[in-house]
């Protein structure tokens, strides 16, 4: 039943008024049209193309899952990538404290004065 169409004729159920009905996926829609159909094609075929297109239930299932699952698998390769992480930050923290002793140097103060003035933890 995915993808009906039918028109309800106006003179019938109310003089100068169609309704367009759109089945899809179970959902019907139900769309006015005044007496001037023209005005209102683009419009009705603007929406009967976002309807068309919109995934059913069953992929947005799909798509979830799938999401979950890759989040999963970060999650896993983030654990396993925690000694790398950490071999980084230690990295990082020896070319903080050599840049902190020769900022210390030239400017004649103790390095824990530049730990201080950047809010750097001395460890």
């Amino acid at each position: 039943m995915s993808g009906r169409i039918w028109v309800l004729d106006g003179a019938v159920d109310s003089p100068g008024t169609d309704v367009l009905v759109f089945e899809h996926s179970g959902t019907t829609y139900a769309f006015r049209i005044d007496a001037s159909v023209e005005d209102n094609m683009d419009a009705l075929s603007h929406e009967y193309n976002i309807l068309r297109t919109r995934p059913t239930a069953v992929e947005v299932d799909t798509e979830i899952k799938k999401l979950e699952k890759q989040t999963k698998q970060r999650k896993t390769r983030l654990s396993n990538g925690n000694s790398e992480l950490e071999l980084k930050v230690s990295q990082l923290r020896e070319v903080c404290s050599t840049l902190a002793g020769i900022l210390a140097e030239r400017k004649g103060v103790e390095v824990s004065r530049i730990y201080q003035l950047f809010n750097i933890p001395s460890s």
